[in-house]
């Protein structure tokens, strides 16, 4: 399934609100607001719906385009990584980053 629209309204309604509650993906890529409020809120959310195995993209890495550095998406990014380190195993790293559900105890 595909679905283009904004990313908050997405995942924070449709996706989450919305949906069987139980449905799991194989893929999620976030490409949607570069706030970096809403980046973390859309790692966060996408992380309890993927399947372990399951791999998420986030679009953007690189993106800097704010007066205040810590207001770009890397800072939400790397900070999610950070707490949910023992859970994810990063992929790949260019202009997104590629990471992959490793392990299946995550609800912290």
């Amino acid at each position: 399934m595909i679905i283009e629209s904004r990313s908050l309204r997405v995942l924070h309604t449709l996706f989450f609100d919305t949906l069987d509650s139980g449905t799991k993906y194989d893929l999620i890529y976030i490409d949607g607001s570069h706030c970096v409020d809403d980046v973390m809120l859309d790692a966060l959310k996408a992380f309890q719906r993927l399947n372990i195995g399951g791999i998420i993209i986030f679009d953007d890495y690189f993106w800097s385009f704010y007066d205040n550095p810590k207001s770009n998406p890397a800072v939400a990014i790397n900070a999610f990584i950070n707490l949910k380190r023992e859970f994810l195993k990063v992929e790949m790293v260019y202009s997104q980053i590629i990471s992959r559900i490793a392990s299946e105890s995550r609800n912290l």
